[in-house]
């Protein structure tokens, strides 16, 4: 970022004022005397002083050719530039904090990263708009603007004409206050208020299907082993999906569908006992209902379990497991998880109503994502998710434990990869790091039982 050096009548006043007070009085950012300010100039000055580098070390390679000052004139003015370089307002100058967040808005970070890791705790000013506007203050020439009169300035408004809206997080085109999903650019509405997207909406908006994670038994014979939960959903204006669980707190091992209307069915992917794979027609050629024949086992199954077409019925091509009421199998998008049903003793719980969870949990820690997390009633809430972590505050020994349990309501279909890291601090070496695909059904609870001896 370069800005050109242009000295208001205004400023001249506030410059006059300095002069009788102070002779060498810093105004603005300018510390080498160039007309500009420059990151690689200006912005590094400042921050080797503040590292406490002094003579030549200071300016080597960092002063600009049309600077007239000498080193001297350069280490005095950036001494009496100390007292506007408090940037976060903590009361101190610091390398790491003020300095860092002078060089980064230099050149031109403007978004979460300028302030990441470079604001003192309990700083006055800690939000990406107030370092702005305060470093704004400083350019030389600077003049406020605020064509909307909404307190802030244009150079910070997303909206410079509009005194309702100052911030699009997700850059949609909505101000976040009219946004009812404002770090989602893939959203802006929801109509009928119920934490759903009316883009998501209308992707899953067709007829109920009969498999929202319905038990299922060999045959159609009730109460026979293996019995498995299945989900058969559109996947997309071509596609089928479908998935097996296993309603006996197993593990499925094998799934194998086959189809009355041909389409391309790929061998299922299993992660965490849960089967799925898709049904794949040519463009413009899936047929509106189709004949399935499924296949699957568990460890408590001695051989397949098997439905035939006419057990499962002809399936919708285009129902799915959201937007329909009518079907009592349909699990539903009731906000609250299902209850466990463990005895307290053997569980070490991290976030549940039902037992007591351990302390020290950080459902939040600064890795850099862009994930928002807000927990509410109950509900831990993953909004813009890239990538999460939770921490704990410490290691835990989970050695006589057997699984890990996890319960999540999707919007939308999709496969999340979940990682489960082993510190190292109980089994000794270092840190081991075991992923597992979650294929997740839409708008409704998916719960996953995950074999800690994987």
């Amino acid at each position: 970022m370069k800005l050109k050096k242009i000295i208001s009548s205004k400023i001249l006043i506030l410059l006059t004022i300095g002069l009788v007070a102070n002779s060498n009085a810093a105004t603005d950012w300018d510390v080498d005397n160039s007309g500009e300010v420059d990151a690689l100039t200006d912005g590094l000055l400042m921050l080797r002083y503040s590292f406490g580098i002094r003579g030549g070390a200071l300016t080597d390679g960092a002063t600009s050719p049309d600077s007239p000052l000498s080193l001297a004139d350069i280490e005095e003015k950036i001494s009496n530039t100390q007292n506007i370089l408090d940037i976060d307002g903590d009361g101190s100058v610091d390398a790491l904090t003020d300095g860092l967040l002078l060089l980064r808005y230099l050149f031109g970070i403007s978004d979460e990263t300028l302030i990441s890791g470079a604001v003192s705790p309990g700083a006055p000013r800690s939000s990406v708009l107030a370092i702005s506007q305060y470093i704004d203050s400083y350019m030389p020439g600077f003049e406020i603007i605020d064509s909307d009169n909404d307190g802030v300035s244009d150079d910070n408004d997303a909206f410079p004409n509009d005194p309702s809206e100052t911030l699009d997080s997700d850059n949609d085109g909505v101000g976040n206050n009219a946004d009812a999903f404002p770090n989602d650019p893939t959203e802006t509405l929801d109509e009928n208020n119920n934490g759903i997207g009316d883009n998501a909406e209308a992707v899953n908006d067709g007829p109920q299907s009969n498999y929202c994670a319905t038990p299922v038994f060999h045959f159609n014979i009730d109460g026979h082993g293996g019995s498995g939960l299945l989900t058969i959903e559109n996947f997309d204006s071509d596609s089928v999906s479908v998935t097996m669980a296993s309603n006996e707190n197993s593990a499925i091992d094998v799934l194998l569908i086959y189809s009355d209307s041909g389409g391309d069915i790929p061998p299922a992917t299993i992660s965490a006992g849960v089967a799925a794979t898709t049904i794949t027609w040519p463009s413009g050629e899936m047929p509106s209902t189709v004949g399935l024949t499924i296949l699957w086992s568990d460890g408590n199954s001695s051989g397949n379990v098997q439905l035939n077409p006419g057990d499962v019925g002809l399936i919708d091509t285009s129902a799915v497991c959201s937007g329909g009421s009518d079907n009592s199998n349909n699990n539903g998008s009731d906000d609250s998880a299902p209850t466990p049903d463990e005895d307290p003793s053997n569980v070490l719980s991290i976030f549940s109503d039902s037992y007591t969870d351990i302390s020290g949990v950080n459902f939040n820690p600064a890795w850099g994502q862009s994930t928002t997390v807000t927990n509410a009633d109950g509900v831990l809430s993953y909004q813009n998710l890239n990538y999460q972590g939770t921490t704990f505050g410490g290691p835990k020994n989970i050695s006589g434990y057997g699984y890990f349990h996890i319960d999540i309501l999707a919007e939308t279909a999709a496969t999340l990869k979940l990682f489960l890291i082993n510190s190292g601090a109980v089994t000794g070496g270092g840190p081991v790091e075991t992923y597992f695909d979650l294929n997740l059904s839409a708008n409704q609870w998916n719960s996953f039982d995950i074999p800690l001896s994987s």
